[in-house]
């Protein structure tokens, strides 16, 4: 998935999973 590749997305992910900690 290019979406996983993208810097843009990853920090999104990063962000969701501090936020569910």
């Amino acid at each position: 998935e290019i979406k996983k590749y993208d810097p843009k997305a990853r920090k999104h992910v990063i962000y969701k999973e501090i936020k569910l900690r």
